[in-house]
């Protein structure tokens, strides 16, 4: 008896059998329906390829769909946003803010709020840095203190604040003013004053100590203010005692003018008398090692207070300025006379004060003097009438 193949049935004779024609014709027309049904089934699925719809959760869907289709064009993740012009993008999750590090999209309110606050902080940063514009000739310098919030230019430890200082001095620009609040500042080397500039404290508060014992602060230019602040010269932070002038002049062009020292108080604690770098006498404001500089013109010190009940030696001496020297001292005070030690061809102006005018030797020198306060040897030819306040050559 023939098999039958096991899909079509179709009929497969033995070998021992004869051939039958009727056995080909059935096996012949069972092969054209299955091919004619098979081309109507995918005919079919094109159409329901076309216009499908479908559960994506399902386990069983199988293959490529086209993107012409609908589809993604891929097997993989990968594959699929490459296929779809994505790049990494499709993978990302959703985020609200912006945020640094964030590799998530963000939602159009979040990159909304984002740019309103950058906006915002620029505005606040650009007004800030239109106020420091304002402000940049006047700079605040201020002692640390823990725990509480100081609008300072520069902070200082009170531990070493030279540097500090020193670096604020030479980076503005001429003509500013450098507010020293109330505290008191340790410093080991000499403040420079190399350009026009004001440095201002608050009085006997604000109060500045060379730990080293050298001088406080050093003039080398024009147009120079040193207002409002306590030159201590002796305390007990400091490692030894020193009888060095407070302030010096000197310079390397031959001429300074125009500067200003009023309403400071320096304390010459411990001190008898002052002495320069190399043992010599000198002032508490000083012209020691004088460089090139020859000439002093417009130097006002006025309205100082030098405090000292030991103190007898000389609180100014400009002996060293060869050239013309002319000075205003006037409203100062001490428990003894202010001494003012200059060269007979200086001229002085001095009011308002008790004070002996004299030349290196000790020899009065005689001086226009306001109010008849300064101890001086009159001078026959000069007016007593004190409408007449011009300053007059020392002879």
């Amino acid at each position: 008896m023939a098999n039958k193949t096991t899909t079509l049935g179709l009929t497969k004779p033995l070998k021992s059998e004869d051939y039958n024609v009727d056995d080909f014709n059935n096996n012949a027309d069972k092969i054209d329906a299955f091919v004619k049904s098979t081309n109507t089934n995918i005919a079919n699925l094109e159409v329901d390829i076309d216009n499908h719809s479908h559960v994506l959760s399902g386990t069983g869907i199988k293959g490529v769909l086209p993107v012409s289709k609908g589809g993604t064009g891929a097997t993989t993740a990968v594959s699929a946003r490459k296929s779809l012009g994505l790049g990494d993008a499709a993978v990302r999750g959703v985020a609200t803010a912006v945020a640094n590090e964030n590799t998530n999209l963000v939602t159009s309110s979040g990159v909304f709020s984002a740019l309103s606050a950058k906006a915002e902080k620029t505005s606040v940063k650009e007004l800030k840095n239109t106020i420091a514009d304002f402000n940049k000739f006047c700079y605040v310098v201020g002692i640390k203190v823990s725990g509480k919030t100081q609008h300072l230019d520069v902070e200082c430890d009170g531990t070493n604040d030279a540097t500090e200082i020193q670096n604020l001095i030479n980076s503005v620009p001429e003509g500013s003013i450098i507010r020293l609040l109330p505290g008191t500042y340790k410093i080991s080397q000499r403040l420079l004053l190399n350009k026009a500039i004001t440095i201002q404290g608050t009085g006997g508060a604000t109060q500045i100590i060379n730990t080293a014992g050298g001088y406080i602060m050093s003039v080398t230019s024009n147009y120079v203010r040193i207002k409002d602040i306590q030159l201590t010269r002796n305390s007990d932070i400091m490692s030894a005692t020193s009888n060095l002038p407070l302030i010096e002049f000197y310079s390397g062009t031959e001429i300074i003018s125009d500067v200003e020292i009023s309403g400071c108080l320096f304390n010459l604690n411990g001190m008898t008398s002052c002495v320069g770098p190399n043992g010599g006498v000198a002032g508490i404001i000083d012209v020691y090692n004088p460089n090139s500089l020859k000439n002093m013109t417009q130097i006002r010190i006025m309205n100082n207070t030098f405090w000292g009940a030991d103190y007898t030696g000389r609180h100014i001496d400009f002996t060293k300025i060869s050239g013309n020297m002319s000075l205003v001292a006037g409203g100062n005070i001490a428990p003894i006379k202010i001494n003012i030690v200059i060269n007979k061809t200086h001229s002085v102006y001095s009011y308002g004060q008790d004070s002996n005018v004299t030349d290196s030797t000790g020899n009065a020198i005689s001086v226009k003097n306001s109010g008849g306060s300064a101890t001086v040897v009159a001078d026959e030819n000069i007016a007593s009438d004190d409408s007449n306040d011009e300053v007059k050559e020392a002879e």
